[in-house]
């Protein structure tokens, strides 16, 4: 019951905001939660901005393919698919912007100097895997049949 309750109900990018929130509420009350940070933003901060960057260049590419195809990129309705998009960045991870996702909080975690923010890259993979993914993926065997099982075969589904 839970499951179809959470399904495809919270947009990705607000789960996002809300992990990166947490993350940076929890570094400010509870510190740094063992971080080798001196307390110089620079020592430690700079690590994160590449994850981030890539993070956000994946969800774009993943977005403007979705766009070139001319397919839906509402991840609250997957029914409305209507084209099977493979290439280009989708030749690498059946969910970029999700892995796009994953790589900023990571950055953000990483920018921080905070290791418990892990916990909270852990819980964001698992609850987009379980509520998101798994609907997703159970939409696209319903709409691309075996052309969906063999991109399957193909294509990992984070990386």
């Amino acid at each position: 019951m839970m499951n179809k309750l959470l399904e495809n109900r919270l947009p990705p990018p607000l789960v996002l905001v809300l992990c990166m929130l947490l993350v940076w509420m929890g570094r400010r009350i509870w510190g740094d939660g063992g971080s080798v940070d001196s307390g110089n933003v620079w020592d430690t901060g700079l690590w994160g901005v590449p994850y981030i960057l890539f993070g956000l260049a994946v969800i774009s590419l993943g977005m403007m393919q979705f766009f070139a195809a001319k397919t839906t990129i509402n991840p609250l309705d997957p029914e409305l698919a209507s084209s099977l998009v493979s290439q280009g960045v989708f030749s690498y991870t059946r969910n970029p912007m999700y892995l796009g996702m994953a790589l900023v909080l990571l950055g953000q975690i990483i920018a921080l100097g905070w290791p418990l923010g892990f916990f909270m890259l852990i819980f964001f993979v698992a609850y987009i895997q379980f509520f998101q993914i798994a609907p997703e993926e159970k939409a696209m065997h319903k709409l691309f049949g075996n052309d969906y099982n063999n991109y399957c075969k193909e294509v990992r589904r984070w990386i």
